[in-house]
């Protein structure tokens, strides 16, 4: 036999045998805790490090759910075992869109990936203006959606009340919330404290908010 081959089988061999007498069995550690898991490994001079962590709801915080090499793999001591463990969700809670304008709730979603559902309503509320959300601020989310009432302003056609009989000062209050113009007549212009007594439209007159309205007022 040539000399270089006898030198590489012997040299083969031997370094096969000291592989073999040196190589142990990778303990499982799956279903561990990680302490646990580092006083098993170490015993048989493996080391442990953190690969990843996992969120699982139906796990304890800080099980080990993964490990290469496998359980029951051949490894050379001194050297490590990569793990994922477990951690808990992280609790996200629902923001509050309250009385927040429609472009500032979409930008806030994006950034936190939550997925909303606009909902466009007639209110007196200011347009474009969120005036109630599904679910209710500050709770838990299990899932990521958002239902956001925003409101369109008001109606477009209203039937117009009957003031007669009311003080002018208080129908001058109510009429100033929805930017109706109007004006008043009679022997009490000077003061708000008279009462109306005549009005145009007449109650019960249907009328188009989305453009200017002017009601006049007689008052004694």
């Amino acid at each position: 036999m040539d000399n270089s081959i006898f030198r590489f089988c012997v040299g083969y061999l031997g370094t096969y045998f000291f592989v073999q007498q040196n190589s142990i069995i990778t303990p499982n550690v799956i279903g561990k805790g990680i302490q646990e898991s580092a006083e098993l490994l170490s015993k048989h001079r493996l080391g442990v490090r953190l690969l990843k962590e996992l969120e699982d709801s139906s796990l304890p915080e800080g099980v080990i759910m993964d490990q290469f090499p496998r359980g029951g793999d051949k490894i050379r001591p001194n050297q490590d075992i990569f793990i994922t463990v477990s951690k808990k969700p992280r609790i996200f809670l629902t923001p509050d869109f309250l009385c927040l304008k429609q472009k500032d709730i979409l930008a806030i979603a994006a950034k936190n990936g939550i997925d909303v559902n606009i909902v466009p309503i007639f209110s007196h509320y200011q347009v474009s203006t969120c005036m109630a959300q599904n679910p209710k601020p500050m709770v838990d989310m299990s899932r990521r959606r958002v239902v956001a009432c925003i409101s369109k302003g008001m109606f477009p056609l209203v039937i117009v009340p009957n003031f007669k009989g009311a003080l002018i000062q208080d129908v001058k209050t109510f009429l100033h919330q929805y930017d109706v113009q109007f004006d008043v007549v009679g022997t009490s212009t000077a003061s708000d404290s008279g009462s109306i007594t005549e009005q145009s439209p007449v109650a019960g007159s249907i009328i188009a908010i989305d453009r200017p309205v002017q009601i006049q007022f007689r008052v004694e």
